[in-house]
């Protein structure tokens, strides 16, 4: 038995397309920008990772030190990853996210100013005892020691700051190129 079939017309629907991760347009060059430093920012905080043994150790003698480093490394390093992979996505949570983590690490870095003395002091013997110092470079190394905690310091507060400012910039920069292609 043989039917005579009709051949059936082509749809006018336009055929759905996969968009690559990137294409030309899909992200503002700002937008990009921000997006490659903080994966080149939170890859090199994975290196944080390496400290965790040393860390563990420091929890008797300088616990408010090693609370702190651990907040960072198992809350705020993976909380900063998950921002960028929704960052890539473009979706506002990972903005908030991001903000969150730039807060929680000025959060952390004011509770360690709490330590900050025994953080130094630390620092200082360690030094000492790997350059066997005599009494005459001894207060270089206090001096130099204690202003590069310092130092460091107040460079995360504006690093993070600055950052927390650029995002988010950049997510207005962004979500307004997204509404004028649309």
């Amino acid at each position: 038995m043989t039917t005579d079939k009709q051949p059936q017309p082509l749809s006018t629907e336009p055929v759905p397309q996969t968009t690559p991760l990137y294409q030309e347009g899909r992200y503002t060059k700002f937008y990009l920008t921000m997006l490659i430093l903080s994966t080149i920012g939170t890859t090199l905080g994975l290196l944080g990772l390496i400290a965790i043994p040393e860390t563990l150790n420091e929890l008797q003698t300088n616990p408010i030190n090693s609370i702190t480093s651990l907040v960072q490394i198992f809350l705020i390093l993976p909380a900063s990853i998950l921002a960028l992979v929704l960052l890539w996505r473009k979706q506002i949570l990972g903005l908030w996210i991001k903000l969150g983590t730039y807060a929680a690490t000025i959060l952390t870095i004011a509770v360690s100013l709490l330590a900050i003395n025994q953080t130094i002091k630390q620092a200082v013997d360690i030094a000492l005892k790997d350059i066997a110092a005599d009494d005459g470079s001894r207060g270089f190394v206090v001096s130099f020691t204690t202003g590069a905690f310092y130092a460091g310091i107040i460079m995360s507060v504006v690093v993070s700051i600055t950052f927390a400012i650029l995002w988010w910039f950049a997510w207005k920069n962004q979500a307004a190129a997204d509404a004028k292609n649309k």
